[in-house]
């Protein structure tokens, strides 16, 4: 990051050094190596730079066997093989080395134009050499390459140069899109691209607003320097006017999002944002429901869904009807314990409660956490004391063969080792699932160590499972 010194920026002293010129001799072996990837070299020295380029390879980590690999066969898909190592490169933070191997992807630009752009700018992003001459020289460069999309490269830049905190010269790069910018000449990308585009514009323009709100909040509260109350109030216009234009050309941009299939959390979220900060909540709803009717293998378009309505207090019945459409593609999710939450309270029809506990059980994750334990228990005693168990009866029947290994090993070092209120309630679930006498209860109440109110409440399950087996 910015005033970290990086590898591959060397000082004047460090150029001169002995390991200096030795990298210089190695760049000079690859740049030979680099004229012996080309199809017409017959260079007598191409045999000694390809045996340097294998062992350049072997001294990286990791991927040192695919580059052994590659190197038997320079002569074809080359270029590949160089993504390899300059992945390697970027991954290591060699960044001169990088420099020079992008050199040998620029000969052949309709195939590595994404890269070179994508490369050069992590490069450039890290060297940190203080000269945006060299940045500028390179962007101008690419955005005249015919196998870039202007608007893909304008894309990249803008990112890194929010990456640099510069967002005002983000958004003049924006502002100072040509208008007679080419077409890409693949229409499919050309539209994905413009989508792309129009929204990353969007960002930029929340991240405005959001700079502007938090100066507004401030000068309201005093907490800027001190001003006059006439020049506050300018002040606090100047903000507020600036607040207005950035949202509505951010929502104007983020609004292509509509009805798109994909995954497009973010963008949706800021649009919702600002959307509902302008009272535009009718807007923001549709919005969240086209997302998820457009979108309905994506648990978060059903979460943002229930989160508006929560935000908003619609009626329970709304946040669980959105709240188990999302517990149904994600029966794991901590939210499912909520869902069953608000079943048991309002006493919703039409969802099956202890189905929620049974799916968030079969998951390891669950496997030793109380909570969904002792919500289990409690609703298995209110089956028994009902005498309702067609439900249990049905859902037991699909676990019955594999849950009694998985979720009640009788292990002493597995009971000694699990927490005492997570076993007791554990023993209490196996009363009830299992035989009356299992192994399980019998072992936990042996190693368990389990409390005195503990101990009354297994005997309280049991004495009622035997009432409800007996009547």
């Amino acid at each position: 990051m910015a005033g970290e010194k990086r590898k591959g920026c060397l000082s004047e002293e460090e150029l001169n050094s002995p390991q200096a010129k030795r990298v210089r001799a190695n760049l000079v072996k690859f740049s030979r190596f680099l004229r012996s990837l080309q199809p017409d070299a017959t260079s007598s020295e191409d045999k000694d730079a390809k045996e340097w380029f294998r062992v350049l390879t072997s001294a990286f980590s990791n991927q040192s066997a695919k580059y052994m690999e590659a190197s038997k066969h320079v002569d074809r898909q080359r270029y590949q093989k160089l993504f390899l190592l300059i992945r390697e490169c970027l991954l290591t933070h060699r960044w001169l080395e990088a420099t020079h191997i992008m050199t040998a992807l620029t000969r052949e630009y309709n195939k590595t134009a994404f890269a070179i752009l994508r490369v050069g700018l992590e490069i450039l992003f890290n060297l940190e050499s203080g000269d945006d001459s060299i940045l500028d020289q390179f962007i101008g460069h690419i955005k005249k390459q015919p196998a870039l999309h202007i608007k893909e490269v304008l894309l990249e830049y803008t990112m890194y140069l929010i990456h640099k905190e510069k967002l005002d010269e983000a958004i003049e790069q924006v502002k100072l899109l040509p208008r007679d910018y080419r077409t890409y000449r693949n229409c499919e990308k050309a539209e994905e691209i413009e989508l792309q585009f129009k929204l990353y514009t969007g960002v930029l323009y929340y991240l405005e607003w959001k700079e502007a709100l938090n100066t507004l909040v401030k000068l309201q509260n005093g907490t800027l320097v001190q001003l006059s109350a006439i020049e506050l109030a300018n002040a606090v216009s100047v903000q507020e006017e600036q607040l207005k234009r950035s949202g509505n050309k951010a929502i104007t941009c983020l609004e292509f999002v509509q009805n798109k299939k994909g995954v497009y959390d973010t963008f949706i979220l800021m649009c919702v944002e600002l959307l509902e900060y302008y009272d535009r909540g009718e807007e923001a709803l549709q919005l969240l429901k086209s997302y998820k009717l457009t979108n309905v293998d994506n648990p978060n378009a059903y979460r943002y869904l229930y989160e508006y309505y929560e935000r908003n207090k619609f009626p329970k019945e709304n946040k669980i009807s959105s709240l188990y459409d999302f517990c149904k593609i994600v029966p794991s999710d901590t939210m499912c314990l909520l869902l069953y939450d608000m079943v048991e309270a309002s006493e919703f029809k039409g969802i099956n409660a202890l189905s929620l506990l049974f799916n968030m059980l079969d998951y390891s994750a669950w496997q030793n956490e109380l909570g969904p334990w002792d919500r289990l228990v409690k609703h298995l005693i209110k089956l028994y004391q009902k005498q309702d168990l067609k439900n249990l009866i049905e859902q037991w029947g699909i676990r019955n063969s594999w849950w009694p290994q998985y979720q009640f090993r009788a292990s002493k070092y597995v009971i000694r080792s699990t927490d005492t209120n997570l076993l007791g309630t554990k023993a209490q679930a196996a009363v009830f699932l299992l035989e009356t006498g299992n192994k399980y209860v019998r072992r936990v109440r042996k190693y368990g160590n389990l409390s005195e109110e503990q101990e009354k409440n297994l005997i309280s399950a049991v004495e009622l499972k035997l009432k409800v087996q007996y009547n």
